[in-house]
């Protein structure tokens, strides 16, 4: 059976759209006007994932203005449960800020106000972003978000009046071995630099679409606690399922 859509989410990628070595005027200009990254870096993991799974279905990302970045829209199908057997729909709105690192929040809070339908609320926003704490090619789902002194979280939340009631999906980039004389700069040379040719292969392909089956089952998790608190009147608990969670 098929449901009526009924929900609306925001999937924001964060990162930098700009690379770091695009100093002269002239070619900052032409990857601030690009819709799709020339250069991926680790700092913005987030958002080849973000193009992967919109390319996945076919929402076709462009220049969204009123909200400093570029925005697609799709309808996605949530695979059925055993013990919920309706076929859920959604629309996804996938948008990637314009702004470099640090200051995303204010694009990324308008695109909510923007793409989500009434009431506007702050759980039917994803986020991806990157994580030194995860291996490469690993990801962790976490039902709410804590920014956890990542700069893009931090300035989202801004907004938010640290709110932190939303899903958010850590990308695992590494971390740089600690060696004599290491500094804080090490590591923001370590997520500036080029992804790997393998890392960059494996989150347009297999990796997408990890990230979106355990996505996905979140998205059922909220529709099937929203319908049965309805009906019910009683507040339904969470699924018990730890796999992707952290």
């Amino acid at each position: 059976m098929t449901t009526p859509v009924i929900h609306s989410y925001l999937i924001a990628g964060l990162g930098s759209h700009l690379a770091p070595l695009a100093r002269r005027r002239q070619v900052a200009y032409l990857l601030s006007h690009t819709t799709y990254l020339l250069i991926k870096l680790r700092s913005s993991v987030g958002q080849l994932v973000l193009e992967s799974l919109a390319a996945k279905f076919r929402a076709e990302l462009k220049k969204d203005r009123s909200c400093e970045g570029w925005s697609g829209t799709a309808i996605a199908d949530i695979p059925p449960r055993d013990d919920d057997p309706y076929r859920v729909q959604v629309r996804l709105t996938f948008f990637k800020p314009r702004l470099p690192t640090r200051q995303s929040g204010r694009p990324v809070f308008n695109a909510l106000k923007k793409h989500v339908d009434h009431p506007i609320t702050i759980s039917k926003m994803i986020i991806l972003h990157e994580s030194l704490d995860l291996a490469p090619m690993d990801f962790r789902r976490r039902r709410e978000g804590r920014p956890r002194n990542h700069p893009d979280l931090m300035s989202f939340m801004a907004f938010t009046k640290k709110n932190n009631q939303y899903m958010r999906v850590a990308l695992g980039v590494g971390r740089p071995k600690p060696t004599e004389g290491f500094l804080e700069e090490d590591i923001n040379n370590y997520i500036s630099e080029k992804l790997s040719d393998e890392e960059q292969r494996f989150w347009r392909t297999e990796g997408a679409d990890v990230v979106w089956d355990s996505m996905s089952y979140q998205l059922r998790e909220w529709w099937f606690m929203r319908t049965q608190t309805e009906a019910t009147g009683k507040k339904q608990k969470p699924w018990k399922n730890s796999w992707g969670d952290f």
